[in-house]
């Protein structure tokens, strides 16, 4: 009987050892807004016969906790084609499941062709933005612009972040007269 319950004695202890040893499960996280990135952007636009590609840098700045702010500026360039274009949105998130957020988005958009006119359009959107397994971030979003005779564009696209700082990025996005391909890095702040 000795045996016996130092058996089960032991056997308790080993496995409250290997118990206590077990990672404790970590803190569901949402992603960041606040980051600064850069990335290469190809594109195509089909009203224009044009394929361009070129550097984006692009950020975004938690306001309080809801209310973000968000900007890019790109310069690309391409056969009989080529741009430079200003972005700043302003947005407003809420919690949706464990790891995610919706959101919406309004701001304006100023493309300068390299030959032609250039425009400024109003630009509003949403999205679901979220981590799909921790360290991959995943995002769908769709804005309407109002740039030229107008564009409602879908982008999905995601990030691998090597560690709280730190990520690889890229996406996609397919409009009306346009489809894009980027990829790139993102730090968060």
């Amino acid at each position: 009987m000795k045996k016996l319950m130092s058996a089960i004695v032991a056997t308790s202890l080993l496995a409250s050892a290997a118990y206590a040893a077990e990672p404790k499960q970590t803190k569901k996280v949402r992603p960041t807004y606040n980051y600064a990135g850069i990335k290469y952007f190809a594109q195509r636009l089909t009203d224009y016969d044009c394929s361009q590609d070129g550097l984006f840098v692009d950020g975004s700045f938690d306001i309080n906790g809801q209310v973000f702010a968000r900007g890019s500026l790109g310069d690309v360039n391409g056969d009989s084609c080529g741009s430079t274009s200003l972005s700043a949105s302003v947005g407003y998130r809420s919690a949706w499941g464990e790891a995610s957020h919706l959101y919406g988005v309004a701001g304006f958009t100023d493309v300068s062709p390299d030959s032609g006119s250039g425009d400024t359009g109003l630009v509003i959107g949403g999205g679901i933005r979220g981590y799909i397994v921790p360290g991959i971030e995943g995002y769908f979003e769709v804005d309407y612009s109002t740039l030229n005779d107008g564009d409602l564009t879908a982008k999905v696209g995601g990030a691998y972040w090597f560690n709280g700082n730190f990520s690889a990025t890229a996406d996609i996005g397919f409009g009306s007269d346009q489809r894009s391909f980027a990829i790139g890095g993102r730090m968060a702040f």
